[in-house]
């Protein structure tokens, strides 16, 4: 369900995100679900995250933030569709990991 959320509408906060595995049968970890805290007046991002398949978890917390979340991976009848699904969404849409080589820097 949705919780209740506050703010004027800026499209201005801050947010992170966060996955939550478990191991699965086949020896590997399986993706259960993404979750993004949202500040409650971040109404962009918010409905962003809606539009993706998001629903808030929960009402404003303590520090006013809201957490979006998008459950079903890798459970139900979907099962690793929906994470191969997602996956190549995520690719095709330009999506590209970076390593940060700390290795250089100055001590």
């Amino acid at each position: 369900g949705s919780g209740s959320s506050s703010g004027s509408g800026s499209s201005s906060g801050s947010g992170s995100s966060s996955g939550s595995g478990s191991s699965s049968g086949s020896g590997g970890a399986a993706l259960r679900e993404l979750v993004a805290k949202i500040h409650a007046s971040n109404t962009g991002s918010i409905a962003l995250f809606k539009s993706l398949g998001f629903k808030q978890r929960g009402d404003v917390n303590y520090f006013g933030e809201i957490q979006m979340v998008l459950e079903g991976f890798g459970s139900g009848d979907e099962g690793p569709v929906r994470e191969d699904t997602w996956a190549a969404f995520v690719k095709s849409d330009g999506y590209t990991e970076f390593l940060y080589d700390r290795s250089r820097l100055k001590k």
